[in-house]
């Protein structure tokens, strides 16, 4: 078992992520959203204003 080498990637499977990638991401994740509950915003701020 220590002669395992993993799988190389073939540049057509590099290529056809780089096209189809996009696409999945905009049609395959239906409904994100963002939910800010309580003061989460007011620490975001005052965390994002010591950065």
């Amino acid at each position: 078992m220590l002669d395992f080498k993993p799988p190389k990637d073939t540049p057509i499977l590099i290529w056809l992520t780089k096209i189809l990638l996009p696409a999945v991401m905009k049609f395959g994740l239906k409904d994100t959203h963002l939910e800010v509950v309580g003061d989460g915003l007011k620490r975001f701020r005052s965390v994002q204003t010591t950065l």
